[in-house]
């Protein structure tokens, strides 16, 4: 996986994880997911995907950690670590994770030092 997520809630533990790779060596990483839970049917997923060159849009007045993050929507909090967006998605299945649990999480996020050699992850 391109990132890992470091601040987990409690009881919190991955569920499952999926890595897009492109055709060429130059693109290899494209997007990646790691979905977290509990046991009373929460969850929640991260998802990291390349962003446009110069795209700082997503720059936010929340704190996730060392980054700023902000709200897309009601159920999705956003942030830029480059070369990413990174997007937690708070609802779905069950109760889902407060924005709080979804900014803890965010805050953990820990991207690799290099995302064009899979085999360095």
């Amino acid at each position: 996986m391109p990132f890992r997520l470091e601040s987990l809630p409690p009881d919190g533990r991955l569920l499952e994880c999926s890595v897009t790779l492109g055709r060429s060596a130059r693109d290899s990483f494209v997007e990646g997911s790691l979905v977290v839970g509990d046991a009373s049917g929460r969850w929640l997923t991260v998802r990291a995907q390349l962003a446009p060159a110069g795209d700082d849009a997503r720059r936010g007045d929340l704190v996730a950690g060392p980054y700023r993050a902000r709200r897309q929507g009601r159920d999705v909090l956003e942030m830029v670590v480059k070369p990413c967006h990174v997007e937690a998605f708070r609802k779905g299945r069950g109760n889902g994770y407060t924005e709080a649990e979804g900014l803890a999480i965010l805050g953990g996020y820990q991207p690799a030092r290099d995302l064009d050699r899979p085999d360095s992850w």
